[in-house]
């Protein structure tokens, strides 16, 4: 059918564009194998350009040329954009001064002389639904061409940022895939319907991130108490096998002076029955069992004891770990003799695993007690407030300290007192309406605050305050119990917990990385 410029101007009358090829593609008659062919055609055409680009940047600069390669077209359409959406603000600051130095918009030239050398190849797309196609190929095509990249980056950054990064952008690849042809058609789609570039990278972020739904996270294995502890005994388990045992005098004399601490403590038959019982045990072994493994079960015996409901009897059983623990960690050569080379490895193993142990229960004993106390709250605010005020207490604490090397013990400080970002928010917190004294107290002093700036100002801080102290209230407590949940994470390992990229975020990078055809000039035609 011919093309008639009148008919064509009289049937899209309100539209602010008018795009010759999509008047041509619509009136141009197609069987459906043609329709069919000329689809996957145009979706090899946006798979073509990073995977050439890959190839080549590959071929000379390996891994991380191949990356470049498939990411220099939209990494240059993205500088071009930026300067086009400068010019356009430059010339209409220029017309409103009613000047005329500014003449023209930069052009994204890159894209076009790519895609005038593509028209040689493959079909050029004509309509909306076929240049969706083409980008949802391209977004393929980047995922298929740098996973293999992304994947040997990951072998052999020399950084952890880069190594978790380009690790977590080639998991899924499938996923990604799959994800990536939808998300391309409809950020390209939302871009034209809208003449909004910004929406259409909106919609296809939004896109990839609903894609990654289902996906499980990405976590480090934190090991618990529990699991510390089978692995202590493991260990000790191990070194009793290796002949390692303890010298009879050394232990023997503990037990006699910790009985003589004890009694001066309080112990009593009648009154302290579980502790008696332990301490009655312990000295019974102390002349016959000197295994490593016979130590760890007078500890769970002790933690009996401190589990007690009589109150002395948990002060006591709490004194007979606090003891055992001494005693294994300052034990030297003097006091543990080891049958060979794999008794003395196995004993450092468990004295380490024993003492992260330790330093576990500390903080999962100030969990448990503030998650009691924070039931009768029913609140997470009160959870937050429990464990900053143990956190404090244990800072406080040198007897419990000195389980922690300065490190730890630097960080279990820097917890208490909180960041200079999160105190302000918690400053701002006490603004909060969480009752209504505090309500009526938060509006009369943001009222105060907003006079100063006449009457509006009164208005605008009665209400801005008690919203701004709620906001804070929330983010200081989140980021509370976040710095506590690293600390225990940080006391488990022995170092800073690896934080992975989560599904969502990777997927929406990815999102983020689609390459739109913005190619189009003022009128609305192609090129």
């Amino acid at each position: 059918m011919a093309f008639d410029p009148k008919e064509y101007i009289q049937k899209n009358k309100s539209k602010k564009i008018f795009n010759v090829s999509e008047y041509i593609g619509e009136n141009k008659e197609r069987t459906s194998v043609e329709k069919t062919v000329r689809n996957l055609n145009l979706v090899a055409r946006g798979a073509s350009l990073p995977t050439t680009g890959a190839i080549a940047g590959g071929t000379f600069a390996g891994p991380i040329g191949a990356l470049a390669g498939a990411f220099i077209i939209p990494a240059a359409e993205g500088v071009a954009g930026l300067l086009n959406y400068g010019m356009k603000g430059l010339n209409y600051l220029d017309k409103k001064a009613g000047t005329d130095y500014i003449s023209d918009t930069f052009r994204s030239e890159p894209a076009k002389l790519v895609n005038k050398g593509l028209d040689y190849i493959f079909p050029k797309p004509e309509t909306t639904f076929e240049r969706g196609l083409v980008t949802g190929g391209e977004a393929v095509g980047n995922v298929a061409s740098t996973t293999k990249a992304l994947s040997s980056i990951a072998n052999t950054a020399k950084t952890n940022v880069g190594k978790n990064v380009a690790e977590a952008m080639s998991t899924n690849p499938v996923r990604q895939a799959t994800v990536a042809a939808p998300a391309g058609f409809t950020a390209q789609t939302v871009m034209e319907k809208t003449d909004s570039p910004f929406l259409g990278m909106a919609a296809g972020i939004a896109t990839n991130i609903l894609g990654s739904k289902g996906i499980p996270k990405r976590t480090q294995n934190i090991p618990t108490r529990e699991t510390l502890k089978k692995l202590a005994t493991a260990l000790y388990k191990e070194a009793d096998e290796a002949g390692v045992v303890l010298t009879q005098k050394p232990f023997e004399d503990f037990v006699k002076s910790l009985e003589k601490t004890l009694i001066t403590k309080g112990l009593d038959k009648d009154i302290t029955p579980a502790t008696t019982a332990v301490i009655k045990r312990m000295l019974a072994d102390s002349k016959t069992s000197r295994k490593l493994s016979d130590i760890q079960t007078l500890r769970e015996l002790a933690g009996g004891a401190a589990g007690s409901i009589v109150p002395k009897d948990r002060m006591l059983g709490t004194m007979i770990i606090e003891q055992l623990d001494d005693f294994i960690s300052s034990s030297g050569p003097s006091i543990m003799r080891a049958g060979n080379k794999r008794g003395l490895d196995a004993i450092k193993e468990a004295r380490k695993t024993y003492h992260t142990m330790k330093k576990t229960e500390v903080l999962e004993e100030i969990f448990d007690s503030s998650e009691l106390r924070a039931d009768t709250n029913f609140s997470q605010s009160g959870l937050e407030q429990q464990l900053r005020r143990k956190i404090v207490n244990l800072a406080d604490n040198k007897k419990k300290m000195k389980v922690f090397n300065e490190t730890e013990k630097a960080l279990i400080i820097k917890t208490a007192k909180g960041g200079s970002v999160q105190n302000l928010f918690r400053t701002l917190g006490k603004f909060a309406p969480t009752s209504a004294l505090a309500a009526s107290s938060s509006i009369f002093a943001g009222g105060g605050i907003g006079s100063l700036f006449g009457p509006i100002g009164i208005g605008v801080g009665g209400i801005g305050l008690p919203l701004a102290g709620a906001g804070s209230r929330v983010l200081s407590r989140n980021m509370s119990l976040k710095n506590i949940n690293n600390l225990q994470d940080y006391l488990k390992l022995g170092k800073t917990p690896n934080i992975y990229q989560q599904p969502n975020e990777i997927f929406g990078t990815r999102g983020l990385l689609i390459n739109k055809d913005e190619n189009q000039d003022s009128n609305g035609f192609t090129y």
